[in-house]
Order: C-alpha cells, then sequence, then structure tokens
C-alpha cells in the first residue's frame, strides 16, 4: 500500500500514468485543478478495497480520502490526509470533527491514518484540540524519524499496539526525497495474520478453484491446424437436414481438431497472480524476486549479507527495467503503423483509471466469484420483460394486414451465395474478442475458404427450414461499469459478444434486409443508417431553428428518452412490424424462430453465470439488432403532424417554431402522439429524462407548460444533443468553452505520454487522436464566427505546435510567430480545418456521398436561363452566374447557420475560380482544390 500527500495532480493525469497495472488508487486531488497539494492512497489490486463514499459530502473541500482495505480476514479504515500550514483553526477543527465521524461510523475497524498535519503551524488550542482528538479516537502516533530539520510533519495515527506497528526510514523511496518529508516505510503486523494453525483443529474450507478454461492461442500449433482443417471431410454433414444438428456436427468436428493443435489454459483471476508491465521479462521478474527476498530476510534477521544482496538486486532491477522499457519504447512507436493495436492498447493503458474490483455489492449484500457472477446474472435478467412472448408469425401477420402501404414490396432471402459471405467476412476484425464457442475471429478469416462450404450450407439450411440455430442464440455477457460507479451491481452495464459465425450470419442478413427496405425507412432517422451520422442529424435541427428564429420566432424543442429501449422492445410488436414491411411469411417464420429464446450468460473473473432467457429487446452485440430496432421505431415520426422529427436510433427530439399559443398547443398535441405511440408499442419513456428548451434571443419568450403522460417536462436553459451542448440562444458560447476545457485536459495527457517517444509522428498521431478530435467534432454546425472564440480554440492547437517545436528543433520557439511555428512541424491551423470540413460537407450531400434529404432540399442550385446569340451563333461574354443560392437571412445567426455559411463559402469560390466544375470534378479534386483556395483567404 502506497499513501502520499501533496501530490501536486489535477484531473488530467490519469491513474493509469502513475501506477503499473495491479493497483487499486484512490485520490483526491485539492479543488479547481490548481496543481498543488491532493492526496493519494494506491492499494495492490490483490486486496479487497471499499471506498468510503457515506462522508463525500463533508469532505469535499478538504484533502482528505477513506478507504477501507481487507488484507485478508483483517480490515483496516485507513485515511490519507493534507492540511495546508494556512489553515485556519476553524478549518482544522472541522476535519478532525470529520474524521472522528467517520471512525465512529466504523467503530470495529482497526484505524490507520496518514497525513501531513503541519501541527508546527498551529495555533496552541488547535494542538490541544488534536491531543483530545487522539484520545477520543484512541488512536496513537507512530512515526519518530525526523526531518533534516530536526522536526515531525508527517504523521503515522492507528489503534494497533506499539509492538504492531513500526515506522522507519525508506531505505527504497519511490519518489525524489523532500528535505521536508522523509520517505517512510510502515510495517504492520496483525496478530495471528501469519501464524500457521493446525489443520485439524480448524474447519476445513475448499480453497477458492477456478474450472473455466479456454484454449491457449498464443502457443497454438498454427501450421498443423491449418493443415489438418484443409483435410476435414464435410460430406457427412451435408446429408443432415436439422440445422440444430448439424451445427453441432459441426463444431465437434472444429473443436475435435483445435484441441489436438491448441493446449488449454487455465484462466486465473487478477487477485491469483502479480501482473506486472509489458516489458517486465523474465530476468526482471526473477531479479525482483531475489531483491524482496534480501529484503525480508534483512528486517527479520538483520544480516549486513542480505542486505548488501539487497541493495546490489535493486541497482540491478532498476538497470534492467529501465533498459527493457527503453527497448519496450522504441518498438512501439516503430510498430505505430505496423501494429497500431499493441500502441492504442498501451496508450489507453496509460490513460485510464484501472481498478480491479473482486467483490461486488447486490441487494445489499457483498458478493464474490460465482455469487458475483450469478449476482450479475440476476440483474442483468431483471431488465428484460417477465413473460414469454407469443411470437406467432400468422398472427404477427394478421395484425398487420391493415397496415401494410400497397407499395410495399415483399421482403425474402432466399438463399446466401458464396459472394455474400465473403462480403462479410473481409469486414470482421481480426482482433475482435470470441464469442461463447471460443472460436476466434482471426482463425474463421484465416480459414474462410475451408470453413466457407459448410457454413453455407448451415446458412442455407437454416433459411429452407425458417429455424435459427439455438446454439447461436447464446451470448456472453461481460459487465463493464458506467463511469465511476462504485462496486454496486446496478452501477455496470451488459456487453454481450456472439458467436463469429452468428455475427457472420446476422451480417449478411442484414445486407440483404437494408437494400430491400432502405426506401421504407424514415427521413428523420438517422441512426445506423449508411452515408448519416449524428452530424447531419444535428446540421438538420440547427438549420431548422436558425431558419425559425430568423422568422421572429421562437423554437420549442422536446427531447424524449425512452427507458432501455433497446432491452424492452417487445418481440410481438416487433415482428408485427417487420410484416408490415413486406417480410414474406417464411421470412416471418424464420425472425420468429430468432426471437425465440436467446439466452445470456455473465462471464466475470473467470467465472461463468448460467443462461438466463432475454424476453424481450433487440439482440445485444448482433448486427441486427439495431437494424430491427429502426424498424420498429420507424412508425413512430408517423404520428407526428407538426412538428419537426428527427432521430438518431432511440434519440428523438420534436422541434417546432412558436409564434402564439396556439403553437405551443400543436406542439403538445404532437407530443400526446408520441406518448400514446409508446403505450401502444409498449416501450416507456423515462419522464425524468425528458426535457423542453425553448430556443430564442427574445426578453419574454411564450412559456409553456408542456406536459408527458401528465408529468410536467422539466424546462432546461441548455441541453446536450449527440455530444453538441446547445444553449437557448444558440450561440455555442458554452459549447465551445466546454470543449476547449476537456481539449486543455487532454492535451496534457498527450504530451505528457508522447515525451517518452523520440518520434513526434506519435506525438502527432495521439493529438488528432484525443485533442483534435474533442475541437473538431461537430464543428460543422457551432464552427464560430467571432474572433475571441476562434482564438480561444487555435491557442488549443499553437500550445501544441510550440511543444512539439521544441521536440524536433531542441529549442523552445518563445519570440516566433504561430502560424511560423505551425508550418515548421506541418501543422493546418484549425480555422482552416473547419472551413473545408463545411464545405466538403455540402460538396458530399450534392455528390450523393451523404445521404440526407432535410439538407439537401436547402440546397438550392440555380439552372440559368437560355442565352441568345447573334446571327453568326456568337454569345457575348458575360460573367459566371451563381450557380447555388444560400437561403435568405435577416439576422447574422442565421447567416451564419451551417447551410447558409457553406453555400456562401461555395459560391464565392465558383464565382473567382471559373476553371472548377461542381459536378464533373470528382470529390477528391474539388478538396485538393478548395483546400488551397480557402488557405489564401
Amino acid at each position: 500500500m502506497i499513501a502520499l500527500t501533496e501530490t501536486f495532480l489535477t484531473s488530467s493525469v490519469s491513474n493509469g500514468e502513475l501506477f503499473p497495472p495491479g493497483f487499486h488508487v484512490v485520490r483526491k486531488d485539492r479543488p479547481g485543478d490548481c496543481g498543488w497539494g491532493g492526496v493519494l492512497l494506491a492499494i495492490r489490486d490483490r486486496y479487497n478495497v471499499k471506498i468510503v463514499t457515506d462522508i463525500v459530502s463533508m469532505t469535499d473541500d478538504k484533502e482528505l480520502i477513506f478507504a477501507i482495505v481487507t488484507f485478508k480476514n483483517v480490515k483496516v479504515l485507513c485515511c490519507v490526509v493534507y492540511l495546508p500550514p494556512n489553515y485556519k483553526d476553524e478549518q482544522y477543527l472541522n476535519v478532525l470533527t470529520c474524521i472522528e465521524n467517520v471512525i465512529c461510523t466504523y467503530p470495529d475497524l482497526n484505524v490507520l491514518i496518514l497525513g501531513d498535519f503541519n501541527l508546527n503551524s498551529c495555533s496552541t488550542n488547535i494542538k490541544t484540540s488534536f491531543d483530545f482528538f487522539c484520545e477520543f479516537c484512541s488512536l496513537k502516533q507512530y512515526n519518530t524519524v525526523l526531518n533534516n530539520r530536526g522536526g515531525m510533519l508527517d504523521l503515522v495515527l492507528g489503534s494497533f499496539e506499539a509492538k504492531q506497528i513500526v515506522v522507519s526510514l525508506s531505505e527504497d523511496p519511490l519518489v525524489n526525497i523532500d528535505q521536508y518529508h522523509p520517505m517512510l516505510d510502515i510495517n504492520i503486523t496483525f496478530p495471528g495474520f501469519w501464524i500457521a494453525s493446525n489443520v485439524s483443529s480448524l474447519q476445513q474450507v475448499t480453497p477458492r478453484s477456478n474450472t473455466n478454461t479456454d484454449w491457449n492461442w498464443r502457443k497454438a500449433d498454427f501450421q498443423g491446424l491449418y493443415r489438418t482443417l484443409i483435410e476435414i471431410d464435410w460430406s457427412d454433414l451435408l446429408t443432415i437436414s436439422d440445422i440444430n444438428c448439424a451445427v453441432q456436427l459441426f463444431y465437434d468436428k472444429l473443436y475435435e481438431i483445435i484441441n489436438l493443435f491448441v493446449p488449454i489454459k487455465k484462466q486465473l483471476s487478477n487477485n491469483q497472480r502479480y501482473i506486472y508491465p509489458n516489458w517486465y521479462n523474465v530476468e526482471i521478474i526473477k531479479n525482483i524476486k531475489n531483491k524482496h527476498f534480501h529484503h525480508k530476510q534483512f528486517k527479520k534477521e538483520g544480516k549486513e549479507f542480505n542486505k548488501a544482496m539487497f541493495i546490489y538486486y535493486r541497482e540491478k532491477v532498476k538497470k534492467l527495467i529501465d533498459c527493457e522499457y527503453r527497448k519496450y519504447m522504441t518498438v512501439l512507436q516503430k510498430n505505430i503503423i505496423d501494429d497500431p493495436v499493441q500502441f492504442w492498447k498501451y496508450v489507453k493503458e496509460k490513460k485510464k483509471n484501472r481498478r480491479y474490483i473482486d467483490t461486488y455489492i447486490y441487494e445489499n449484500t457483498a458478493v464474490t466469484d460465482q455469487a458475483a457472477a450469478d449476482a450479475f446474472a440476476k440483474y442483468f435478467a431483471s431488465v428484460f420483460h417477465a413473460e414469454k412472448p407469443v411470437l406467432n408469425p400468422d398472427t404477427a401477420a394478421k395484425a398487420a394486414y391493415a397496415h401494410i402501404h400497397r407499395d410495399v414490396t415483399s421482403v425474402s432471402i432466399t438463399t446466401v451465395d458464396e459472394n455474400d459471405l465473403k462480403k462479410v467476412v473481409r469486414r470482421l476484425k481480426p482482433r475482435s474478442a470470441g464469442g461463447p464457442d471460443g472460436i476466434p475471429v482471426f482463425l474463421v478469416k484465416d480459414c474462410i475458404s475451408v470453413l466457407g462450404r459448410p457454413l453455407l450450407y448451415l446458412y442455407n439450411l437454416s433459411l429452407t427450414q425458417s429455424r435459427y440455430p439455438e446454439s447461436w442464440k447464446l451470448s456472453r455477457v461481460t459487465p463493464v461499469p458506467k463511469g465511476d460507479g462504485g462496486t454496486n451491481v446496478t452501477s455496470f452495464r451488459p456487453i454481450a459478444v456472439l458467436s463469429v459465425f452468428g455475427k457472420i450470419f446476422e451480417a449478411i442478413l442484414s445486407d440483404s434486409i437494408k437494400c430491400q427496405i432502405g426506401q421504407q425507412l424514415h427521413n428523420g432517422q438517422h441512426g445506423f443508417r449508411t452515408a448519416r451520422s449524428t452530424v447531419t442529424n444535428l446540421v438538420a435541427h440547427v438549420d431548422y431553428i436558425c431558419s425559425q428564429m430568423d422568422k421572429r420566432r421562437q423554437v420549442d424543442a422536446a427531447y424524449f428518452d425512452f427507458q432501455k429501449a433497446f432491452d424492452l422492445v417487445d418481440n410481438d410488436v416487433l415482428l408485427k412490424k417487420l410484416a408490415i414491411v413486406g417480410f414474406e411469411p417464411k421470412l416471418l417464420n424464420f425472425f420468429s424462430c430468432y426471437l425465440n429464446n436467446r439466452r445470456q450468460y455473465v462471464r466475470l473473473s473467470g467465472y461463468n453465470s448460467g443462461d438466463y432467457f432475454t424476453r424481450s429487446g433487440v439482440s445485444q452485440g448482433s448486427t441486427l439488432g439495431p437494424l430491427l430496432f429502426v424498424i420498429f421505431i420507424n412508425d413512430l415520426p408517423d404520428v407526428v403532424l407538426t412538428a419537426e422529427c428527427l432521430l438518431f436510433a432511440d434519440d428523438l427530439k420534436l422541434t417546432l417554431g412558436i409564434e402564439t399559443e396556439a403553437d405551443a398547443v400543436t406542439l403538445q398535441r404532437d407530443i400526446d402522439a408520441v406518448s400514446i405511440w409508446s403505450q401502444e408499442n409498449h416501450l416507456p419513456f423515462n419522464n425524468l429524462k425528458c426535457k423542453i428548451i425553448t430556443f430564442t434571443r427574445k426578453s419574454q419568450p411564450i412559456i409553456f407548460n408542456y406536459k408527458l403522460t401528465d408529468d410536467p417536462l422539466e424546462r432546461v436553459k441548455e441541453i446536450r444533443d449527440l455530444g453538441l451542448l446547445l444553449d437557448c440562444k444558440l450561440d455555442f458560447h458554452t459549447h465551445i468553452n466546454k470543449i476547449c476545457k476537456s481539449a486543455h485536459k487532454m492535451l496534457g495527457f498527450v504530451i505528457r505520454t508522447a515525451s517518452q517517444f523520440d518520434n513526434t509522428r506519435v506525438a502527432k498521431v495521439l493529438y488528432n487522436a484525443y485533442v483534435r478530435s474533442k475541437l473538431e467534432y461537430g464543428a460543422v454546425i457551432w464552427n464560430p464566427y467571432e474572433e475571441k472564440y476562434v482564438l480561444m480554440i487555435e491557442k488549443i492547437q499553437r500550445k501544441f505546435a510550440r511543444w512539439i517545436y521544441k521536440k524536433q528543433y531542441g529549442y523552445y520557439p518563445y519570440l516566433y510567430p504561430s502560424l511560423f511555428v505551425s508550418g515548421m512541424v506541418d501543422i493546418e491551423t484549425l480555422k482552416l480545418r473547419r472551413a473545408v470540413s463545411q464545405v466538403m460537407q455540402y460538396l458530399s450531400i450534392i455528390h450523393n456521398r451523404i445521404d440526407s434529404p432535410q439538407i439537401l432540399e436547402r440546397v438550392r442550385i440555380l439552372v440559368p436561363g437560355n442565352v441568345s446569340a447573334n446571327s453568326q451563333g456568337q454569345v457575348a461574354p458575360r460573367r459566371r452566374p451563381r450557380l447555388l443560392e444560400p437561403p435568405r437571412a435577416r439576422t447574422e445567426r442565421a447567416r451564419q447557420a451551417p447551410t447558409n455559411r457553406a453555400l456562401r463559402i461555395i459560391g464565392d469560390i465558383l464565382a473567382q475560380h471559373n476553371e472548377l466544375d461542381l459536378f464533373a470534378d470528382g470529390l477528391g479534386h474539388l478538396y485538393k482544390k478548395f483546400q488551397i483556395i480557402l488557405n489564401k483567404f
């Protein structure tokens, strides 16, 4: 366990940058990210850690953290505290009272308090109060190590017996020595903790075991495996007419060969082994163990020989680690192109705050190991509908008959051919996780020429029989924490993985269905659709708002949030909607089987829960799931009669220009219609998360009390919409400030990480991925026209450009102009990139690379009239007519709307450059030309 005070850390520094894998880090930085003060506690993952969260409100403004650490069967309440020397008496007493309250909350635990109390600078009253505090909490002070001034600032307080705890000057400091704060080693021995007992006198306890196994593909004999796979005889498989039997025989043959050439590995939990960084080799680990052995022997027996050997191995380990780390970093930056996965894996490890958990809380009970996996399964299963759906295709077809449009074409899939299979397999990522069947994706990609024949037989047999294989309905679920939710099971969300053969089949089906129903999908839906994105959704939204505000109207927008939309889709209603879009009876029977009895199980730290059924929702982790959801929600916009309706998957918003209260009543009717649709389709809203916002610059807007099923909608001044922060004035100032703050924070991480690499290209890759991406997402919509905000954004990149200039040329360019510095390190200005991006967005729409009818209808193309010629057929020279006409705008806000601004720029450039042809020239050629021209603006 490592405790630090005065860490000088800010929130921009992640735990992954401070400690290698295997540590659980608890920290409290000084409020305001000022970079001073701060406390930290790092504990090995093999010990259970529970952060004391019930005192957060009491310690918000104090540098104070609490954690309960379980060392085998002994629990210790650990506290790390830092009190600055300028603390007032009242503040000091508040901290002592806070610590007293926590200790009283956990009266049965051992207590260990570490930190800098700065008692030397306190008043006499505080010193007396501190003595009373120690007496009240039964605490003793164990530190006797003085600093170079003969004083003592750091205290070690505890409730242990004197012989249990030994505090000494550290012989192996982790950080540079502070003359006022010498590094301390604290050794605590708990009574009976290491004493061996007679087994016969104790209750026999079954040791924790782990029987889940997996193939160790790192040690596979791939040459023998691939050679044997080529020789498989599939003739007996091709004679089986039952799909489930055929799939079982397919796996039996595959597993038999894999077991011959791939050894089995036993899965170990993280707390069953030490976790070493990737660059540690066998020699380093061996020397570390030798160092620890001699250190332990020296502490135990006090022999000088052990001390000398400890010093020897300590120096040797440091040199070996430095050497191997340099080699590792050199290889890593060389492989940024050849093996980018390893590079990004390293960066993500540095970026995230690791935390290994082996004890979870479910229904106020601590669970671990198998019980924890079962608890997660129980919680995840509770989300779905309890009743089993009927899934009768005949009933669904009859119910859908009255809703089917005459122009709906029938949707059918009769066969799957080799081209369909190969096209989908090419899209698979070889490093994707394998599914419940244990077959890795890379094996399927490598051996598709061998496995293609039996797979095509299985897929076509499944379609012929209208039965989906039962084994491909099973998915493995891994719990993933929602942000910093702690150890409660309810603060995790499931990530599901399907078998790779099932994923391939689903992708083939999805491609075929999309081609047949694409024209039926509502234009307001931008999610899970080819050539559409969050940006197309937002551009259409902001364009509408700006056009209405330009007409002196306010715009009321209602934002809706479905309650676990993908998990609560009623499968009987879904089957009916598949019939409505034209699914033929045979295909409807197939999807009835596909949706029936789908199962999941949870895998956690090597333990598997039992299977549970998902009685509702679309398949998680599947390719078909998003498409089925889009079909399910496709008729929702039809009930909205007046308002502008936009969707991105399950994100719904209704927008309407308001001139009078009658307009607000009209919007309320559309909200009521959406509410009725929600009830009829059994897809409820989370009313507490549904909001209403009014976009206007009027001093006295119309305030209407909108309701959703009798619950008033909460009115807000700003709202997050698909990653953008929209404020009521729609000036995007709040959004720009927010992304600049976030980018500054991430820039610090990038510079710290890139400092370890010699290649400046690595720094640019990191900057583009983590900083510039934040500053450019959705810039087509919020591109600032005020110079103040242009400079605010540009300042971040200029800071990076100067840092990389120093790294590349060896000195910092203090007085050099920013444009010169950016040019020397080959970095384009963000202003230029935003302008080019805005132009290319609309050129892509014109060239049909982006599919957005709502935006395209605002792009007005002017066709010149006939020009008369003289008797010789000659036409008098004239100025090139304007090709694009931006929508008329009265206000500056409307002029700066995405479509207006882009069309104006494109029109001005085309008027000055006759050589450009908007339709004949390719997008690549236009991009280069517009980039050169805009750079001169």
